[in-house]
Formats: C-alpha cells, structure tokens, sequence
C-alpha cells in the first residue's frame, strides 16, 4: 500500500471514530414509577470546551438530598439528572478532563451543595466559576433564561 491509501484509511477511522458519539440519556433519580418528563425538573451539567493548551471542564453531580450518585451511575458522575419537583440539596463537583487535575494536586476536586426548590417541567443549567482558582468555586442554577435560582460557594 502507498502512503496515499494508509492516508486515506487513517483517515476514515478517525472520522468514523468522532462521527460515534453516544447520546446520554438523563438519569431519572426519584424513587417510584418512573413519570413522564412533562412532570420531572431536568437539571443539566454543564462542560467548557478546551483549546491548545487548555484542559476542558465540567460540573457533574454528586450526590441528591445526601444520596450518593456515583453508585447508582458506575464510577462516573452524571451530567443530566431528572429529579421529582420540591426542595433538593444538590451536591455538584468540578472536573476536568486532565483527570481532575485539582483532585490530584489537592485529593479535593472543589464540590458545593445548591439548596434549591425545583419547579416541574423547568429545565435548569448547572453553571460555576472560579472563587479561588483551583481550590473554590461558585456554583448555580440558571434556567433557559439566564435567571439565577440557586448558589453555593464550593466546600
């Protein structure tokens, strides 16, 4: 084979291979029959893409009124949960895809707790910043229009 046909081919399974993402399905965490979306609050992680140099992040939950996700999701936490309407302690923690770059260097990837009253059929976005870069952040609830529902300084 030339090099133009071994090109060619690396060529195709590199496309084939960013052209395969999975969709993730949200995590229904509720106990009970599991209900239509319509009367669900659906809270959406949230992910920064990374550029030359510069890791992507992420936020992803941790745990539900003090019920550990991890367990219930394998070992990764999810990003999309579904969660009845009413009051929630949601505790959420930052990432990056340098394998949590801050856990390594502190054992401690900064987490918050948002104490929020979710609304049935409301869509909220899981959003934060820094506070003190690499040890806290600040982490929100915001629905579609940019409206704050929640925050928490991280712990």
């Amino acid at each position: 084979m030339n090099f133009r046909n071994n090109f060619l081919i690396a060529f195709i399974v590199c496309i084939s291979g960013c052209a395969s993402t999975s969709v993730v399905e949200p995590l229904h965490f509720y106990e009970g029959e599991k209900l239509p979306n319509s009367e669900l609050a659906l809270i959406l992680g949230s992910e920064k893409p990374g550029g030359f140099l510069k890791a992507s992040e992420s936020a992803s939950f941790v745990s539900i009124d003090g019920k550990d996700l991890a367990n219930n999701f394998s070992e990764q936490n999810p990003t999309q949960i579904y969660l009845l309407p009413g009051f929630h302690e949601i505790e959420v923690m930052y990432g990056n895809n340098l394998g949590t770059i801050y856990s390594i260097m502190s054992n401690i990837a900064p987490k918050g707790i948002i104490k929020v009253e979710l609304k049935k059929g409301q869509i909220y976005f899981l959003k934060w910043t820094p506070v003190t870069w690499g040890k806290k952040m600040e982490f929100w609830l915001e629905d579609r229009n940019g409206i704050k529902y929640a925050q928490s300084p991280s712990k």
